[in-house]
């Protein structure tokens, strides 16, 4: 029994092929600051060369790489967050985790843009926050209560694979009529 038991308990991993370099949560946030630093070089090399090929190459332009390789890491790692948390959609969980590394690059690659989703993002967030402070926060905590009652209401047990159907219609459209009430009024 106990010989079974502890073979069980590999089940309760994550499967293989969502396990990258690292499995922590620090080694992935090293992982997406080593990818974005890969991405700030490669960037700064690319640049570099041809604006120096081209002859318009700024000595002052200097001072800018060294501050992206303080910002760089930290933003790329915002993103990640966000994108392993859902606030930035990109897909499936899976395409999430896998994509971890290239999202590193390409924000370290395209930091100036990066940061500039980090700052829509952070706008958005914490203009949803503000208006929460505004009030309208019963009328939504109200509106998401009803609608998590309307989704429990319909999951009673399937017998039916048509029940199924049925009861997905149900909360998509208790779901979607909750998405609805918090929309902004205009």
């Amino acid at each position: 029994m106990q010989r079974e038991q502890q073979e069980s308990l590999t089940l309760f991993g994550p499967p293989e092929k969502f396990k990258l370099f690292w499995v922590s949560p620090w080694g992935i946030i090293f992982e997406v600051t080593a990818w974005s630093l890969f991405g700030l070089f490669a960037s700064l090399l690319f640049h570099s060369a041809r604006y120096a090929r081209k002859g318009k190459f700024k000595e002052s332009e200097t001072a800018v790489g060294w501050t992206k390789l303080f910002y760089t890491p930290v933003v790329a790692v915002v993103l990640v967050l966000a994108i392993a948390d859902g606030l930035l959609h990109v897909g499936s969980i899976g395409t999430r985790i896998w994509l971890i590394p290239l999202f590193g690059f390409l924000a370290g690659f395209n930091s100036r843009k990066a940061a500039r989703l980090v700052d829509a993002l952070s706008n958005w967030v914490l203009g949803r926050m503000a208006r929460s402070l505004e009030g309208d926060a019963p009328a939504s905590a109200t509106a998401t209560n009803t609608g998590i009652a309307d989704i429990r209401n319909a999951l009673t047990p399937p017998e039916t694979f048509d029940d199924i159907g049925t009861q997905a219609k149900i909360v998509a459209d208790a779901m979607l009529a909750t998405k609805l009430s918090q929309l902004p009024k205009s």
